[in-house]
């Protein structure tokens, strides 16, 4: 029984298979018969959308239409309103496409006129073209990423005029422990943009970078100690350098003393002339002696011959203490060192009177 059931049961197991795929292949119909109408309405719509001059929408119909399935003729529609809505980069890249795939395939209806309308439209898109050149960046920075207009920018295009469609261009970059930067420009068509860029360490990884150097130079430091310490110990007979103490500011405390000392000097010599002209009167020196005519007896006028030597005394020590401290007063002010130490002291005796200069000026 078994051996004659054998073979309807392979029978009906080839039947039921058969049922499956049948299923399967009418499931796979709807769906594909579902997406080519979705396509087409797609399609439709896009062109009623160019009709109308609203080619933003016609390229987005279009796009989701391609996504379903690219045609040669879908490509060219896609490129020219890719073109009409300010986006020549996108165009120029679907229009040579276009062109490629017809020159290969010749059993697409209405083959040459296509070719020529992809032709065509890539020779447009070139003329609209705009062109940025990023330069500046560090292409060794670990981590570098360049965007323009929101797309990474190949490092190999870095320093190399690259296309992008006409009006304002964002142009970006980072890398991991740097500033990010951002330039904006505006590039009209057929027009080359040259934009500079510079990274900039962030505070953070700065201060990192100058710890681990630390470190490394305090281990470098440690290891060199550590040797010199297992050698024989020397002794070091070489003199160290003089030290270099810096030159205070020049102090002007002497000048003006000596100059104030002068003016007072002068002062005492003016008043003591004036005591002496008081104390003579009307005497008048005859050889070594007073001679008083008038009121005035030799008594009288005997201060005014030591009037006469202090007012003597003190011009002359006046007048050489002001001249002395006026001109230390100006070598002072215009010398960049420290004022000299100069000491200048009046001398005078029963016999002469004078004045003592120390140092130099």
């Amino acid at each position: 029984m078994s051996s004659l059931r054998s073979p309807r049961a392979r029978w009906r197991s080839s039947s039921l298979c058969v049922a499956a795929l049948l299923s399967v292949a009418r499931v796979a119909s709807a769906q594909s018969d579902a997406e080519v109408a979705a396509r087409r309405q797609l399609i439709d719509d896009a062109r009623r959308a160019s009709a109308s001059g609203d080619h933003a929408r016609a390229v987005d119909l279009a796009t989701r239409a391609s996504r379903l399935r690219m045609t040669p003729s879908l490509r060219a529609f896609l490129a020219a309103e890719q073109l009409a809505n300010g986006q020549p980069v996108r165009a120029l890249s679907n229009a040579e496409q276009c062109a490629a795939e017809l020159r290969r395939d010749t059993a697409v209806n209405d083959r040459d006129r296509l070719i020529a309308d992809c032709t065509r439209i890539a020779h447009d898109a070139t003329e609209r073209l705009g062109r940025v050149s990023v330069e500046g960046v560090d292409e060794s920075i670990p981590g570098l990423v360049v965007r323009v207009q929101g797309e990474a920018l190949n490092a190999a295009l870095i320093g190399v005029a690259t296309v992008v469609d006409p009006g304002v261009v964002v142009i970006e970059a980072s890398a991991t422990g740097y500033r990010s930067v951002r330039q904006e420009v505006r590039v009209e068509p057929r027009q080359s943009v040259v934009v500079r860029l510079s990274l900039e360490r962030e505070a953070s990884a700065t201060t990192s970078n100058t710890n681990a150097t630390t470190s490394a130079t305090s281990a470098t430091s440690t290891s060199s100690s550590g040797a010199r310490a297992s050698l024989p110990s020397r002794t070091n007979n070489a003199v160290p350098p003089p030290r270099t103490t810096p030159r205070a500011a020049p102090s002007l405390v002497g000048p003006i003393v000596v100059t104030t000392v002068g003016g007072a000097a002068l002062a005492t010599g003016g008043i003591s002339f004036a005591l002496q002209a008081m104390a003579f009167g009307d005497c008048r020196v005859e050889g070594n002696e007073n001679v008083c005519a008038g009121r005035t007896t030799v008594e009288q006028a005997a201060p005014a011959v030591t009037f006469n030597r202090v007012a003597i005394a003190s011009t002359v020590v006046g007048a050489a203490a002001l001249v002395g401290g006026v001109t230390w007063l100006v070598i002072a002010s215009r010398s960049g060192r420290e004022a000299p130490s100069t000491v200048v002291a009046p001398t005078a005796d029963a016999s002469s009177v004078g004045l003592v200069v120390r140092g130099a000026l």
